[in-house]
């Protein structure tokens, strides 16, 4: 196996573990609380605090 290879392997596993994090902690965290944010920062802060704290796009 080349070192390129062995890099992009290594990028793969590091992004799919960073969407997995983002899908438990949206799943696990924000079930949990988001209709107490809701209510509190209104729907499109909720959406923009999980967008910045994961990267991920809801």
């Amino acid at each position: 196996m080349t070192l390129l290879t062995k890099v992009l392997i290594g990028i793969l596993t590091i992004s799919s573990s960073a969407v997995a994090a983002g899908t438990y902690l949206k799943v696990n965290y924000f079930s949990r609380h988001e209709e107490k944010s809701k209510d509190f920062y209104g729907k499109e802060v909720y959406q923009g605090f999980y967008e910045q704290l994961t990267g991920i796009d809801l």
